[in-house]
């Protein structure tokens, strides 16, 4: 059970503690359901500060397979395209289902985002 990890996660690296357990409050608020996070707002509602040590916290918790990070194309016009797991996925040119029109991806068409997965409980 995803809980257990977390408990195993703060006897680990104790340092976290704080940021573990408000990962876990949230993690408990997401069980079932598909919410989606930019980096600001998953820090906003664990009550966390970006620091470098957040940063270093969010990615254990990505390595145990609580946190999942993923890139969604969004259309200029609005709206998500397609969601893929790496930049390195993201091809250069995809099809915008939103316009019909073939999009030349650019940086600013890319967004990161976070999910509580539970791939790793």
């Amino acid at each position: 059970m995803c809980l257990n990890l977390f408990s195993n996660l703060i006897n680990k690296y104790p340092k976290y503690t704080s940021i573990f357990e408000s990962a876990k409050v949230l993690y408990k608020e997401n069980k079932g359901n598909k919410h989606i996070y930019t980096l600001p707002r998953l820090l906003d509602r664990m009550n966390v500060v970006a620091t470098p040590s957040s940063a270093k916290a969010l990615l254990i918790l990505e390595e145990e397979g609580v946190l999942t990070k993923f890139f969604k194309v969004e259309s200029p016009s609005g709206g998500g395209i397609e969601d893929f797991a790496s930049l390195q996925d993201i091809p250069e040119v995809i099809e915008d289902i939103r316009t019909g029109c073939e999009l030349r991806v650019r940086p600013e068409h890319i967004k990161v985002f976070f999910k509580f997965d539970g791939a790793g409980c």
